[in-house]
């Protein structure tokens, strides 16, 4: 098999039937033998296909690197850019205060002090713990270090926990 022009689920369902063949036939020594050289060429095109996908696989981290950094630097410039215009509407706000103006207009923009609206702002000044209890919130949520610990011991005993299971872990690629 060619590896530069298959797919490697190609390549996966050929190693997968030369691997059905050897366990659902009884092949003579010559089939062996053919099975099994086989089997090290549609290995061989494996590896050949996995290194080109670890060759495409680096070059998009690095992409996505270079573009996150990139997001990352254009965020910045969008933060500096809020900030002036919030700076900028704070002096607007902080010149009608102080004057006393209310309303100003011009042709393209027109500008009112009004007052903010939503609840209004709460000051606090005790530790949430040290608040009455009536003026706390109790969240609730499982300890999952606890639950582990305890279901390896009920592992132990070979007895199985009703409420609780440890699921068997993923896999995932290392590509070096």
């Amino acid at each position: 098999m060619n590896a530069e022009k298959t797919t490697i689920d190609d390549i996966k369902g050929e190693y997968l039937t030369l691997l059905n063949m050897l366990e659902e036939a009884e092949p003579t020594e010559e089939e062996l033998e053919l099975i099994e050289t086989s089997l090290e060429s549609v290995k061989y095109d494996l590896d050949l296909k996995s290194e080109g996908y670890a060759c495409v696989i680096k070059r998009l981290e690095a992409n996505a690197g270079m573009i996150k950094a990139e997001a990352d630097r254009l965020a910045k410039i969008a933060k500096t850019i809020t900030n002036n215009v919030k700076r900028m509407e704070d002096k607007i706000l902080e010149c009608m205060l102080e004057t006393g103006i209310t309303e100003l207009g011009t042709r393209p923009y027109s500008f009112k002090v009004a007052g903010n609206g939503g609840l209004a702002p709460l000051e606090i000044d005790l530790a949430a713990d040290k608040l009455p209890e009536e003026f706390q919130k109790v969240t609730i949520e499982p300890d999952n270090t606890k639950i582990r610990a305890y279901l390896k011991e009920l592992e132990a005993q070979g007895v199985e926990c009703p409420w609780a299971r440890l699921k068997e872990r993923g896999k995932r690629l290392i590509i070096k």
